[in-house]
């Protein structure tokens, strides 16, 4: 038998055999992976989580019949906080999908319940897998910071009004406008302005924002899902001094005590400096009538009251002004350079 004859049945053999086998036309395409063809559904390893005991963790769970690139976004349904793990596999375990509780910045997780969306990167045409489940408890010392509002997404609406559709917070006269530019921007973006002359004689009340807890950017429930001791948490906000005579401002944090009863939790400022500062108040160092303990959870309403001190008596009324932004709270340490 010649050389020639060996070659031959050599490259005979070799495409018969490749006949037989279902080949992949061309390599994998790193990253993108197969087409999701999910074989079971979307789980969570348990419906409650508690992370505040121990080192407590939970998974995911999916199977597809070829490996594909996927994404899962965990959304918590009062804080709006979020944590994305994607990965490219046959399977959603625990191997590639464990969760502490922990979000992907600011804001943090709350006790609340989480909807868990499964995505395919390289397939957005594909249908999502969508499922829920409920944190009962919250990493111990995760959250650093909570922001109430910024000022820059809800309208305002006048004292005593109708709230709009789309959210915002209440102001008496004069009205108060949430986009400025007579002062500088604090953060690129509206601030919060106060201005007028005191309301009637002997009245040192000049203008007042009051803002339930459910408008605020990044919280959804009637109440601030914050740690109740008052000694760990701090109100921190920015406020301009625009130099008017006989400003003072004061701070409100209303908590509802059950049953129609409330307590204010009040603390006054006189701004004495020159453009923004960062203000930071401890809670415990708020004032009070009521002489219970504070529990800072309870807090369902958040007032900014401008006022005037100038003499009750004089005949023609100042008016003063101030300009505020952000506010939010923080636990543990002030973010401000002012603290009080």
């Amino acid at each position: 038998m010649n050389i020639k004859y060996i070659i031959l049945l050599f490259v005979g053999a070799i495409t018969l055999f490749s006949c037989d086998k279902e080949e992949q036309i061309g390599p994998d395409l790193e990253g993108i992976g197969f087409e999701p063809t999910p074989t079971t559904e979307l789980t969570s390893s348990t419906r409650e989580v508690d992370f505040s005991v121990g080192n407590s963790t939970m998974f995911f769970s999916q199977e597809f019949e070829k490996s594909t690139n996927w994404k899962l976004t965990l959304e918590g349904l009062n804080s709006g906080a979020t944590k994305v793990i994607e990965s490219s596999s046959v399977k959603i375990n625990e191997s590639n999908s464990l969760w502490d509780g922990l979000a992907d910045g600011t804001p943090y997780f709350q006790k609340e319940k989480v909807k868990v969306t499964l995505s395919y990167p390289s397939f957005l045409e594909y249908p999502v897998s969508i499922d829920t489940f409920e944190i009962i408890g919250i990493v111990a010392n995760s959250i650093k910071s909570v922001l109430f509002t910024d000022f820059k997404k809800a309208p305002v609406y006048q004292f005593g009004g109708q709230v709009p559709t789309g959210g915002g917070w209440g102001s008496d006269w004069p009205t108060t406008v949430n986009s400025n530019t007579k002062y500088p921007l604090y953060d690129g973006n509206a601030y919060l302005f106060l201005e007028g002359a005191p309301w009637q004689a002997n009245n040192p009340y000049v203008d007042i924002t009051e803002m339930p807890a459910n408008v605020g950017d990044t919280l959804k429930e009637k109440y601030l899902p914050l740690y109740s001791n008052p000694e760990r948490v701090y109100m921190n906000l920015a406020v301009y001094n625009t130099g008017t005579k006989n400003t003072q401002f004061s701070l409100q944090l209303i908590e509802d005590k059950g049953n129609g009863v409330k307590a204010t939790r009040t603390w006054l400022i006189r701004p004495t400096w020159t453009g923004w500062k960062n203000i930071s108040i401890k809670c415990s160092a708020l004032t009070s009538e009521d002489a219970s303990a504070f529990d800072v959870t309870k807090v369902s309403q958040i007032n900014l009251l401008l006022m005037s001190d100038q003499a009750l008596d004089a005949a023609t009324k100042e008016t003063v002004s101030i300009a505020i932004d952000r506010l939010e709270f923080s636990f543990d340490s002030p973010l401000g350079t002012v603290n009080y």
